[in-house]
């Protein structure tokens, strides 16, 4: 089941601090390429390829859980805990593979906590770099990953 984030829309009117402590940009087509560019970064600075390969996955992933396609990256820049809370929850519930009849199942821990773990990581490498936006400032706070 998806969930789609329908509640919020690009207004340059209405946009939270971003890069540099300056407002993003009224446009999605010069914001994309920034958050695009700082994700691509993140990725680069992950210790293995097969880990950068799991992280772009998991934030796909989250990504298209709220409908978005993976390429709307700036996306995460609107995100707030209870979009990453509904996540988890919904991969907790049907998160896993598919069973032999093609039901879907749980996820387990330890997973549900890596894919936590990527988007926790991302979002900090965001703040180091500047970024202030709709849900950093409680980022901290939001889904505590499954034990």
């Amino acid at each position: 089941m998806t969930k789609k984030r329908s509640d919020v829309t690009f207004d340059g009117d209405n946009y939270t601090p971003a890069f540099a402590h300056e407002r993003l940009p009224a446009s999605i087509a010069k914001l994309r390429p920034m958050v695009a560019e700082a994700f691509e970064a993140w990725l680069r600075k992950t210790e293995s390829a097969a880990r950068a390969q799991a992280y772009r996955k998991d934030v796909e992933q989250f990504l298209d859980f709220h409908g978005l396609a993976p390429t709307h990256i700036e996306q995460m820049t609107l995100m707030v805990p209870s979009d990453i809370t509904a996540w988890r929850d919904h991969l907790l519930a049907h998160g896993g593979r598919p069973d032999l009849e093609g039901n879907p199942t749980a996820a387990s821990n330890a997973t549900v906590s890596r894919k936590i773990t990527a988007l926790r990581s991302f979002f900090s490498f965001l703040q180091v770099g500047g970024y202030r936006g709709a849900g950093s400032a409680n980022f901290r706070e939001f889904a505590p990953s499954p034990r």
